[in-house]
């Protein structure tokens, strides 16, 4: 019967276990088998004829455990069972007690074991905090890939290192980057870093593909370096973001303009596809990389047609202390919104009295407010404040979106708003890290099979790593967008449309589209090329664009498309029709 019970509660630690971290294993194990080994003490001592207090017994039986654990005390008066279950115990905490104590040495052998058996190995670099993070999220998905850590705050080499500075992976030297096996393919994730440091990294890895062909690379690097700079590295398959871009995607993903104002029937259904009543109207309080970002992305999301009027699709406005600068140094970057009248910066600085009165006299406008001030504590305060302003107007305004950026864990402040509705924290940490975005790359490996779709159609033979960083941004932001199109035009109503008004609706939706593809251009500061700066010889070939000076011919309104020269009349518009078709016509 004891063995039965011992062998029951064994299976259940075993099982608790699977959601422990590592390093604690060996407790629990040592922990369980401790007190399995004194209860056979106690009861033997209870049942036995010695005399005694019950306190007595169980001061002896604590005393005679550690003992019999080591090998060291009698078993004398245990039955066999008894026995036999105090053996199994002493083996299994021996084996927790030396794998505890040699961890570490344990955990090398068995990676380098794996990277000498496995073809691809997982190479991470970075702080460790970040690099933790991501090391645990890989092990839960892909435990085990073999994984290989490039501390940046180490300068020393590994040899001279007491311990492994990190749990899962096998701490090596920055040559580890020129030891790379031909045979064997490396998945790389740079992760933030300081000045930018990843570019140096990314040029060495491009220097050797040339000699080792299955390099990937997941590299962070500035965002506004993401958005305004064409990068090019032909030898390896890199993929960049930005840790502002992956955390606003993120966020964006389940928060779409468009189904917002669906959500909050601001949308109206003309022939078939959502038209919106009126913008998006964003509050951003705290100009900064984050914010730049959202009011970027929101910008991008938003090419939604608005009924009877020819307004974007958003509506912003930007509070902050620095205003002219932090307004000047937007539109340097983006010369289109000196022409967007719909995004403007309050001279209200946060916090005045001015800036309060602002936010209650278009408090029943808002449909989003996105707080980021610089640190947890103001943004948790702020919110705190708006949160009060809207209970004291009451029901008759409509509470937005209260977006709060924490840059620590900040369990309690989470805690704290819990309760709260439509208040969303943007983790701006090491949360953000995971297999699923920086490893598997799922967005880029659609974005390659879009671009191959591209190329087979335009008849251009162009190798994914050599297009360039911009082209394959904006590959990336067609499947972005997808859910977009989806919530515009729902898939369902397909089977009971007529060919025209299937027809009607493509086109409509591929006038969507252009303005998107608009949209992306400006935000990554394009700007309109007149047809009358083109050469002859440009014309006679259908050029475009001057890539370098960031000028497109196409960045006009729809209905000028047609105006533009082009190898076959309307073929412009045709393009953006058989993305569109192409989408919703797909059995995928």
């Amino acid at each position: 019967m004891i063995v039965a019970i011992y062998l029951i509660g064994l299976f259940f630690l075993y099982l608790y276990l699977r959601s422990v971290e590592k390093r604690y294993e060996s407790l629990y194990v040592i922990a369980y088998n401790f007190v399995i080994v004194a209860l056979i003490f106690l009861l033997n001592s209870l049942n036995g004829s010695d005399g005694g207090s019950f306190w007595e017994a169980l001061v002896t039986s604590i005393y005679r455990a550690p003992e019999a654990m080591t090998f060291q005390g009698d078993t004398d008066g245990i039955s066999p069972q008894g026995v036999f279950v105090m053996f199994t115990a002493s083996v299994l905490t021996l084996g927790a007690v030396v794998y505890l104590f040699f961890y570490q040495a344990i955990m090398r052998c068995v990676i380098r074991l794996r990277i000498f058996k496995s073809k691809e190995v997982y190479v991470i670099c970075g702080f460790k905090d970040d690099a933790q993070a991501l090391i645990n999220d890989i092990i839960k998905d892909a435990p085990r890939n073999p994984i290989v850590f490039i501390d940046e705050e180490i300068q020393e080499s590994p040899e001279e290192i007491d311990e492994q500075p990190i749990r899962g992976a096998l701490l090596v030297g920055k040559d580890f980057i020129s030891k790379l096996n031909k045979k064997k393919q490396y998945t790389f994730v740079l992760l933030p870093t300081f000045n930018n440091n990843n570019i140096t990294l990314l040029k060495k890895l491009d220097e050797i593909g040339s000699q080792i062909p299955n390099i990937k690379v997941t590299a962070f690097l500035d965002n506004v370096l993401m958005r305004h700079m064409d990068l090019r590295y032909a030898n390896i398959d890199a993929y960049l973001v930005s840790k502002e871009g992956l955390i606003i995607r993120t966020f964006m993903q389940n928060h779409l303009p468009i189904k917002m104002l669906i959500n909050k029937d601001l949308c109206v259904t003309k022939k078939h596809v959502k038209v919106a009543k009126r913008p998006l109207y964003i509050g951003i309080i705290g100009f900064n990389a984050l914010s730049e970002e959202f009011l970027l992305a929101s910008y991008e999301n938003s090419g939604i047609e608005v009924k009877n009027s020819t307004e974007w699709g958003l509506k912003a406005i930007i509070f902050d202390e620095d205003r002219k600068v932090k307004r000047a140094e937007l539109l340097q970057d983006i010369p289109y919104f000196r022409k967007e009248e719909g995004i403007n910066f309050s001279k209200s600085c946060p916090g005045t009295e001015k800036f309060y009165d602002k936010l209650e006299a278009d408090a029943g406008d808002f449909d989003q407010l996105f707080i980021s001030l610089g640190s947890t504590e103001k943004n948790i305060k702020m919110a705190l404040r708006l949160i009060r302003m809207y209970h004291r107007l009451g029901n008759e305004y409509k509470r937005p979106q209260i977006i709060i950026v924490l840059h620590d864990r900040a369990n309690g402040s989470i805690r704290l708003l819990a309760d709260e509705k439509d208040v969303f924290f943007l983790q701006d940490n090491v949360s953000l890290y995971s297999y699923e975005d920086l490893v598997c790359r799922r967005i880029d490996n659609a974005a390659k099979i879009l671009h191959k779709q591209y190329s087979k159609e335009s008849q251009v033979d162009e190798k994914w790593s050599q297009i360039g960083t911009f082209l394959q941004q904006s590959n990336r932001a067609v499947i972005w967008d997808m859910p977009n199109k989806k919530a515009m035009l729902d898939s369902s109503e397909l089977s009971i449309m007529t060919d025209e008004e299937k027809e009607i609706a493509y086109w409509k939706m591929a006038k969507y589209e252009h303005r998107r593809w608009n949209a992306f251009h400006y935000t990554h500061g394009w700007t309109l090329l007149p047809v009358s700066e083109l050469s002859d010889e440009e014309v006679a070939q259908f050029k475009t664009k001057h890539p370098k000076e960031k000028r497109h011919i196409c960045l006009v309104p729809w209905d000028e498309l047609d105006d533009l020269p082009q190898s076959k009349p309307g073929i412009i518009k045709k393009f953006d029709y058989d993305n569109v078709k192409r989408l919703f016509e797909s059995k995928e």
